[in-house]
């Protein structure tokens, strides 16, 4: 497709035949030049088949089919996405229920000269909800209140009514919103916000719809209020997550030999239960692992910004102080936790997409070497393979310091538990990691596979400072 127009509408759909007749013609009205993308999501009354005939006369219209009802927030990234690849300037979105008043449009083009985003706001002006319920307008207020007292957005964040500078905004910064459906609008704008992007309103009028209803329903209402206290903790504890960083250099002949279930660990949980995992595994990584791994670091480290490695450094939640005091390169072979790894770290740290069992750094290259959750994840020959890695690529005396579950640890306990009760209430079986192979079973055990591999152990823990889960084998190379 050859973009003519500078500037893309784009309007998600189901269900709205009774309104799409309407909605053109007033569109056809306007002055400004651009082109429209529907995004049907296979509407059961055959909104998608009247677009069809719709775009057959016109050559401004073109119709995206989805399979299925996938979510509004879905849309609004795929008509972003949409938009970028044809190289749109301006990305205008509105519903197709006529809730969003086409007039309006000529007001978003003035405002976006100087700005880079443009929201519709229905706080601006009195009596902007004429026909709305009390239900849906305390909703509403109390939404606006919540997002601005907690994320610090005194926009209409809920509203979809926008207009995007494309040409100011990278496109990476929509590949970090993870909510697919109405959240989609608060957490967009909440990225946008915390990158520096500049973003005004102008005020809009809702009426009541003239045909349907809306497709909000409490499941919407409850991930929404899930996705804000997600956003307000993150916010507490790391700021920097949401800030964008500069490319990383991903290593495409690594990716077709990845063990393809890290990466599956490392993506967006979908289900409820995934989520509530997600959101407990920040908070024990944050408040119990992240003091516990300070504690050894600097117990067994004197030297001045030591050159550190942390090999299969996953999010990168627990190492962000140390990120301040080392000379810090982080390793690991899923290009999504990489990711998720540089949005909580500044660009100080060197971030490798690189492969633990065949590292591309030097001999005698880092004083220390560290990692957490992983080892337990390979058999003992695998083991051998990447404490031989360590062994190469660290100076004379220099340490490692692992993080490995016992059999005996609580969250190998916790994790199975669960795993039965949802079994037996839900018959579902929940993945939460990739297999967990080899375990610790005695202090001896440990001793054992580091005495092989050229280690000697300095200390080995379980106990409080982790809360019982691993056990923390701090060793030198022999």
């Amino acid at each position: 497709m050859v973009t003519k127009n500078k500037t893309l509408i784009m309007i998600p759909t189901y269900n709205e035949r009774n309104n799409i007749d309407f909605l053109i013609s007033k569109l056809r009205k306007l002055k400004n030049k651009f082109d429209i993308l529907f995004i049907d999501d296979n509407s059961p009354d055959g909104t998608g088949h009247i677009l069809d005939k719709m775009a057959i006369n016109n050559k401004r219209i073109n119709v995206f089919h989805r399979e299925k009802k996938l979510g509004i927030g879905s849309a609004h990234l795929h008509g972003l996405d949409w938009a970028y690849m044809n190289k749109y300037q301006r990305l205008i979105t509105l519903d197709g229920d006529l809730t969003h008043s086409p007039e309006d449009i000529e007001k978003f083009f003035v405002k976006i000269e100087n700005f880079d985003v443009v929201v519709g706001s229905r706080f601006i002006r009195r009596n902007s909800l004429k026909g709305w319920s009390l239900h849906r307008k305390v909703l509403t207020y109390l939404g606006h209140f919540v997002t601005n007292i907690g994320l610090g957005l005194k926009y209409d964040s809920t509203c979809g009514f926008r207009i995007y500078n494309l040409k100011n905004i990278r496109r990476r910064i929509f590949k970090m919103v993870r909510s697919n459906g109405y959240s989609f609008f608060i957490e967009s704008l909440f990225l946008l916000k915390e990158n520096k992007y500049k973003i005004s309103e102008i005020p809009i009028v809702l009426p009541k719809r003239a045909w349907g209803s809306s497709k909000m329903k409490f499941s919407d209402i409850a991930k929404s209020i899930f996705v804000i206290s997600k956003l307000f903790f993150l916010r507490i504890f790391n700021s920097k997550i949401f800030t964008l960083k500069k490319k990383l250099n991903i290593n495409e002949n690594l990716i077709k030999k990845e063990r393809i279930e890290w990466d599956d660990y490392w993506k967006e949980k979908t289900s409820s239960i995934k989520h509530i995992y997600n959101f407990i595994a920040f908070f024990y990584r944050v408040i119990i692992i992240k003091p516990a791994l300070n504690y050894f670091f600097f117990k067994y480290n004197k030297i001045s910004m030591p050159k550190t490695l942390h090999a299969g450094c996953g999010s990168g939640q627990v190492d962000v102080n140390l990120a301040q005091k080392t000379d810090l390169t982080a390793l690991d072979i899923s290009p999504k936790a990489l990711f998720k790894y540089s949005n909580f770290h500044d660009d100080n740290v060197k971030i490798i997409h690189g492969d633990i069992f065949n590292m591309p750094f030097n001999k005698n290259k880092f004083n220390i070497i560290f990692n957490l959750g992983v080892m337990e994840h390979f058999t003992e020959p695998q083991i051998k393979q990447i404490l031989s890695e360590f062994k190469r690529t660290l100076k004379d005396h220099g340490t490692i310091i692992l993080f490995w579950p016992p059999r005996y640890g609580l969250s190998v306990k916790f994790l199975k538990m669960l795993k039965k009760m949802i079994y037996f209430f839900l018959k579902k079986n929940i993945v939460f990691h990739p297999d967990e192979i080899t375990l610790i079973k005695s202090k001896k055990h440990a001793e054992t596979i580091l005495k092989n591999s050229g280690f000697k152990i300095v200390e080995s823990y379980f106990g409080i400072r982790d809360f019982f889960t691993h056990e923390i084998i701090v060793a030198r190379k022999n």
